[in-house]
């Protein structure tokens, strides 16, 4: 990241898709799966474990469970790429739990040098020219793209700008890798291809024999994720 970008709040999430039972989620059991250390444990807050839904957070990791999805995520960035090695762990130790799907979610607020600045990055990346004579005083609310996996997985890559919500002054971006764990072989040449795969493309059923794939995903593609959310977000503070 650019030495002068400020960034004042910085996250990533694991999301996994999948068959959970919430129940067998807690701190004690990530203590157990050696996928957190005794002072994690001790540090733990528990806010809710039933069978349909578990939340609970161990210093620096946060974790929910519902039915269908596990969600890991930190706000430290120093311990980003443990929430990566949980995500593994917590595969390896559920052998048989069918998934469907992964993601890597970046999500970040920097503050922009100036109003102008502010400004200039919404214009940029949607120009007003098409809405001033339709609109009074546009303002860019949202920017959402989706682009093609640059890797042999099927999946997409979204971005999400926008004026942060949550402190005045900063923009919002959110990264966002998702993966169906499933391995392609032929990419799309076009947008208009591409748009036609995406569209067909029906969500894949949980299976376990995915959990092999999740676990590849996350081992060898995660460099370059948190690379490329980097290069996104230095090009969008680059706008002037």
């Amino acid at each position: 990241m650019a030495a002068n970008t400020v960034i004042a709040i910085d996250g990533i999430s694991v999301v996994v898709r999948g068959h959970f039972n919430a129940a067998i989620f807690s701190p004690l059991w990530m203590l157990q799966q050696n996928l957190i250390g005794p002072n994690d444990f001790a540090s733990a807050e528990i806010e809710v474990i039933t069978s349909e839904f578990a939340s609970f957070s161990t210093g620096w990791l946060n974790c929910q469970v519902v039915p269908d999805t596990l969600q890991l995520n930190t706000s430290e960035g120093a311990e980003f790429e443990r929430v990566r090695d949980a995500a593994i762990g917590i595969l390896s130790a559920l052998p048989h739990t069918p998934v469907a799907a992964v993601g890597i979610n970046r999500s970040l607020h920097f503050q922009a040098n100036s109003k102008e600045q502010y400004h200039a990055i919404g214009d940029r990346l949607l120009p007003k020219d098409f809405w001033e004579p339709l609109l009074d005083l546009p303002l860019t609310r949202n920017v959402t793209l989706w682009g093609q996996r640059p890797d042999s997985y099927g999946g997409r890559v979204q971005v999400q700008v926008e004026p942060s919500m949550r402190i005045p002054g900063h923009v919002y971006v959110s990264h966002s890798d998702h993966f169906n764990l499933q391995v392609i072989e032929e990419r799309a040449t076009s947008r208009d291809e591409a748009w036609s795969m995406e569209s067909a493309n029906a969500p894949s059923e949980p299976s376990a024999a995915k959990i092999r794939v999740a676990q590849e995903i996350l081992s060898t593609v995660w460099a370059s994720c948190i690379k490329r959310s980097n290069e996104v977000v230095e090009a969008i503070a680059r706008i002037q």
